[in-house]
């Protein structure tokens, strides 16, 4: 099936997960940060949605909300991590054998 022929169903779910990630954050992010995420989790879930329910079996549109809210998180998660720079120091110290001693 192709992507724009999922039914109002698959849509309206779509665009209320969309509507609700964008809002979830709204007073803590910058607005290009929250497009930008906003905008590749939901394409990766309408992406993936077809191919993941087949493969488990499961409604499409129930895997696309998954999806959308499960990329959300992985991105939020890879920009909380990459935006701590002590982190990836220590990461960086101690795979070039820098380790802290003690």
């Amino acid at each position: 099936m192709a992507w724009y022929d999922k039914g109002s169903d698959y849509w309206a779910a779509w665009l209320g997960v969309a509507i609700y990630m964008a809002l979830r954050n709204a007073d803590r992010a910058p607005i290009l940060r929250r497009i930008l995420k906003l905008g590749s989790s939901t394409l990766l879930g309408a992406s993936l949605s077809e191919p993941v329910a087949a493969m488990f079996g499961a409604p499409e549109t129930l895997v696309m909300v998954f999806l959308v809210v499960g990329a959300h998180l992985v991105l939020d998660l890879v920009m909380a991590l990459l935006s701590d720079r002590a982190l990836i120091a220590d990461i960086v110290r101690g795979r070039m054998g820098g380790g802290r001693n003690g």
